[in-house]
């Protein structure tokens, strides 16, 4: 019986990090020609999805295991004052609706999208430790920033206008409008470059120190865990 647990846990686990990976990876890249607004909206549906995924999975491994367990971080206070902001914000606003749920052309920051982030984040810390699959989420943030910044070289050279292999795939024909971008405004790359830059400094001093003093192969994302039950 125990060791059934123990397998079901090890499996849960791994379905949180790979989720989690494809998350990270996919996330800065998400856009759909199929709908009216390319980017945003898709990015958003993406986040709530994941989040549901991530807290199933979680609560899964709590029935499993008979605790749940919940990481401290440094960001909690912040991450608190945050939603009662948005919480007021949304409770007192013109249209709640909106503030709730977006507008067009206009869906961040919802409260949704934000709570979906505070679960995908919890979800992460608690859940993926170890060095290897740290490096992994790394790895895959910046293979995804990479692959956002050849896209813009693309686009702000013109590469694909007048094309014919863009002109038959939806895809690759939104490559022939100027500015666009995966990650999707301007601002949006520039946030994810800075973010990948400062990250990968951050971690590099970091993880460097940890595994220099032996504690590599059992770091986390996390702080120190609190059981709730």
């Amino acid at each position: 019986m125990k060791k059934r647990k123990g397998l079901l846990t090890k499996a849960l686990d791994s379905l949180i990090f790979y989720v989690s990976l494809a998350f990270i990876f996919l996330f800065p890249l998400t856009f759909l020609t199929v709908t009216t607004e390319f980017v945003s909206y898709n990015k958003l549906i993406l986040a709530l999805v994941t989040s549901m995924i991530l807290l199933f999975l979680w609560v899964l491994k709590a029935f499993v295991t008979n605790r749940l367990m919940i990481s401290r971080t440094k960001l909690d206070v912040p991450f608190i004052l945050l939603i009662i902001a948005l919480a007021a914000a949304t409770y007192y606003s013109v249209s709640p609706f909106t503030s709730v749920f977006g507008a067009f052309n206009s869906w961040h920051i919802t409260l949704f999208e934000f709570l979906a982030f505070i679960v995908i984040l919890y979800a992460m810390v608690t859940n993926i430790s170890g060095w290897d699959k740290i490096k992994r989420l790394g790895l895959a943030f910046f293979a995804s920033s990479f692959i956002v910044a050849v896209v813009n070289i693309v686009v702000y050279f013109n590469v694909f206008d007048n094309n014919d292999l863009a002109s038959k795939y939806s895809m690759l024909k939104v490559l022939q409008v100027n500015g666009f971008s995966p990650a999707g405004n301007t601002q949006s790359v520039i946030l994810l470059m800075l973010s990948a830059m400062f990250i990968g400094l951050f971690a590099t001093y970091f993880f460097y120190k940890e595994y220099k003093n032996g504690k590599g192969k059992r770091c986390s994302l996390l702080c120190r865990q609190l059981q709730l039950y």
